[in-house]
Parts: structure tokens; C-alpha cells; sequence
């Protein structure tokens, strides 16, 4: 019988614009097999790299932090040498950041053991307008969600993928899979788009109208979107009729799984509408006019 491991995995939905859930998936080893969650992006911040070991299906624990190992992201011009600052969670000083168009190269080392990935940190378009209405608004949706919506002018040539994230008070409230939304743009490569929606939120996880809300949009390699849908493919198996499990694609080397990736990253406060009459929040001019005529479509 085959051993499996258990790794955290991605669920997305098929739509242009995808949730994200939280699952467990199982695929065959005999040993326990390094596991990478990492990023660099255009802020200045400390940048995490966190290295797990897998562990099998059977095994309910949280699986074991690699401790020990030498990790790094390398550009043309700079080595950073991350500090393990928690048992398997590495970080770069709060002064780096990464650079658009720049190419990235992340390299582990544990015990003679060599890793490395490599990510392109592509352009994100700036967000000219965020705005958060209560779905009762529209007539598509039931009302006890919030609709997140935004207006940009993305980048001519098919190609470009895109993750949002949304924060309370500064705090990052999509801060599991559940919550995060990510799509192409297959429909609006190259538009002045108006008033998209790109991200839904149960009424009861925030409360919009008594704290500030902002929008971060990211800009996702092809890689890592077909990591991500791939994670999805495995998630809706469960047929007795189904074969066995299969690794979503990685960019990591020499058998490590998972994914490192490289973003640009825009962020806007959210306009908060309660109504046709009622602005929670105080909004841009343009902003409050593309709100207002899509509450009252």
C-alpha cells in the first residue's frame, strides 16, 4: 500500500474570478519531502520563505518545520540571505523589495541537499477605483454577501494573471484560501475596465462600515495559476472511479514541492456604499459615480 503525504492545497473555482479553498491532498512517498510556501514582492518588507517537511495522511499534527536550512533570493544585482526567525519560517530584512520585469531566484540548502526556483516578477495595473456595495444592491445577488469591485486600465497583450486580497483596519482578512479571489485577463486584456467584480465576502466576516477597507490586487505568474488550478483538479476527486492523486505542477527543483513566487502588488481603500443615498466612506469623485450607477443597474 502506498504511504501519502499531506500537503495544504488550493481550491479555485472555474469562473473567470475564483475563490480559493483550504484542502488536503495526498500524493505517494516513502519519505518525508520538503515543502515550500514563499514570496517576494515589489513592498519593502521582511519577505517569508516557510519550509515544511511532509507527513502522512494518518498523521493529524502539524507537519514539522524544516529547521536549519540556508535559504536565499537571489537577483542580478543582490543575494539575500533569509534569517530563520521561527522554527522553519525564514524572512529577508524589512528594507527588502522586489522590482518589476526583475527575474528571481529562490535557493534552499538542507543538509547537502539543493533546491532552487525561479519566478519573473511581472507589472500589476494600478487600481484607480475599489468599491465594496452590500449585494442586496444588484439584482444577481441575494444580499448577505458584499460585492468588491474595481476599476483599472490593464496592460494590452493576453497573459496576465492577477490575485486579490482585502484588509480591515490594515489587517489582511483574506487570510485563508477560503478568501481569496484570482483571475486572467482573457476578457479585459487590454480595456479601460469599469466596475468588475473581483471579490465576494460573507456579510458576517467584516464590518465595512465602522472600519477602513482596502483592496490589494497582485500580479500571479502563469505558473503559479496553473499550480493553483491544478491544487483545484485534485480537490473535487473523490469518486471511487478516480485515480490515484498526482502533484499540481511546482517550480521547485529536485523534487521539493510547493511554489515560490514573485508580485507586484497595487493597493486602494476600498468606498464603502451603503445605499443609493449613503456613502460610508469619503470617495473619489469618479469612484462614487462608477458606484452609484452600478447600484443602480
Amino acid at each position: 500500500m502506498k504511504q501519502f503525504q499531506k500537503i495544504i492545497l488550493v481550491l479555485l473555482s472555474t469562473s473567470l474570478f475564483g475563490c480559493t479553498e483550504v484542502v488536503e491532498f495526498n500524493v505517494g512517498t516513502q519519505n518525508p519531502i520538503i515543502v515550500v510556501d514563499g514570496e517576494i514582492n515589489t513592498l519593502a518588507m521582511a519577505h517569508r520563505v516557510e519550509l515544511t517537511y511532509s507527513t502522512d495522511v494518518f498523521n493529524d499534527e502539524a507537519a514539522p518545520p524544516v529547521k536549519g536550512a540556508n535559504v536565499t533570493i537571489q537577483d542580478d544585482r543582490y543575494t539575500h540571505v533569509l534569517t530563520e526567525i521561527e522554527p522553519g519560517i525564514y524572512e529577508t530584512l524589512d528594507t527588502v523589495r522586489g522590482y518589476e520585469s526583475q527575474d528571481y531566484k529562490l535557493s534552499i540548502e538542507k543538509d547537502g541537499n539543493f533546491y532552487s526556483a525561479q519566478e519573473t516578477l511581472n507589472p500589476v495595473a494600478d487600481i484607480d477605483c475599489a468599491f465594496l456595495i452590500p449585494g442586496d444592491t444588484s439584482s444577481l445577488f441575494l444580499g448577505d454577501e458584499y460585492l468588491i469591485l474595481m476599476s483599472a486600465q490593464e496592460p494590452k497583450g493576453l497573459g496576465d494573471y492577477y490575485l486579490w486580497n482585502y484588509y480591515e483596519d490594515g489587517i489582511l482578512i483574506s487570510d485563508t484560501v477560503t478568501e481569496k479571489w484570482y483571475g486572467d485577463d482573457e476578457f479585459i486584456d487590454g480595456s479601460d475596465f469599469v466596475g468588475v467584480l473581483v471579490v465576494l465576502i460573507d456579510t458576517e466576516k467584516v464590518d465595512p462600515y465602522n472600519k477602513t477597507m482596502m483592496l490589494e490586487m497582485k500580479s500571479i505568474s502563469e505558473g503559479y495559476y496553473d499550480y493553483l488550478y491544478g491544487l483545484q483538479l485534485e480537490t473535487f476527486r473523490g469518486s471511487p472511479f478516480d485515480g490515484p492523486p498526482a502533484n499540481p505542477p511546482s517550480n521547485m527543483s529536485e523534487g521539493a514541492i510547493g511554489f515560490f513566487r514573485a508580485t507586484d502588488v497595487s493597493r486602494k481603500d476600498m468606498c464603502v456604499v451603503l445605499d443609493i443615498n449613503t456613502f460610508v466612506t469619503t470617495c473619489d469623485p469618479g469612484c462614487q459615480e462608477t458606484a452609484l450607477e452600478f447600484i443602480e443597474q
